[in-house]
């Protein structure tokens, strides 16, 4: 059974020699795919957004610049009043204020602080960087809405990089040996259950075999929840780097819809198909840098 499956397989699987053509589409696919990738997008695009929402981004600005010479003066609160967020149940206020910096210039900025209203022209103590008057607090309240305690948020964006970007790497690599991999048929070794699930899956680890050009015989680890698609026959296609045999990937952990062509080339891959892995990481890191841009950069 395994020699006529292997028999199949190589007369089946011919590449063009390396260099090979690979589309971009079909190179972009084999990138942003994965589960692991996609569900990483998610976390970082999703937790970008409390970023944005919650974390003292103004405050962290305001200690770095700090660090240089802070005056203070006197200004006078213009208005003061609540805002729709709380910290521990005590309604967060916004106090507006104006004063006038050792430039002689009037600014107007605003403070926050939980369970703090000024009456109009109350008198306040103000902090300013002597060379930013731009930055600016009351004395004793903050920039930002929520207080520095409310860093934690960025452990969500945090996680989601930590899962895309072994996805990214392993996209890369898959890249390369696709333009200039030598093929190779891998012979299914061991499968065992691990103690991660996706979609309520158990995720297996499945150990393959193949022997490279030196004669020497090389392992090759998959990890997937989709363990059908893998046990369909005991051997899989790989390619590895010529000058370094024990770097390989297995065409069928890469993505799917990948074609080959008569000439042994790989196809472009379907609009729909590239879409459905693009959209998530093109509208996190085109939505979250025109935000960056337009409210910090600009």
């Amino acid at each position: 059974m395994r020699s006529s499956q292997r028999h199949q397989l190589q007369n089946n699987y011919s590449l063009a020699p390396s260099p090979r053509r690979v589309p971009t589409s079909a190179g972009l696919r084999v990138l942003f795919g994965g589960t692991l990738n996609q569900v990483g997008w998610i976390a970082f695009g999703l937790g970008m957004i409390f970023v944005w929402m919650m974390f003292p981004i103004e405050d962290v600005i305001w200690h770095v610049a700090a660090r240089d010479e802070v005056e203070t003066t006197t200004g006078v609160v213009t208005a003061s009043e609540a805002t729709n967020t709380a910290e521990n149940d005590v309604t967060v206020y916004v106090t507006s204020y104006t004063f006038s910096a050792r430039d002689g210039v009037a600014h107007e900025d605003h403070s926050y602080a939980t369970g703090r209203d000024y009456s109009v022209g109350t008198q306040v103590r103000i902090e300013y960087v002597r060379d930013r008057p731009s930055l600016s607090r009351i004395a004793g309240m903050r920039r930002s809405t929520f207080g520095l305690a409310a860093s934690f948020v960025a452990l969500f964006p945090i996680v989601g990089v930590c899962l895309l970007l072994p996805g990214l790497r392993k996209g890369l690599k898959a890249n390369r040996l696709m333009r200039q991999g030598r093929p190779a048929l891998a012979e299914f070794v061991e499968r065992v259950k691990t103690n991660m699930s996706v979609n309520n899956r158990a995720v297996h680890k499945l150990t393959y075999k193949y022997t490279a050009d030196d004669g020497v015989v090389y392992p090759i680890e998959v990890k997937t929840h989709e363990v059908e698609a893998f046990c369909n026959n005991d051997y899989k296609r790989v390619l590895y780097d010529p000058g370094n045999p024990a770097c390989a990937v297995m065409l069928e952990d890469l993505s799917d819809g990948l074609q080959i062509d008569g000439a042994g080339n790989f196809q472009p891959v379907g609009a729909l198909s590239l879409i459905t892995v693009m959209f998530i990481p093109v509208l996190s890191v085109v939505g979250h840098g025109y935000f960056l841009y337009g409210s910090y950069l600009r």
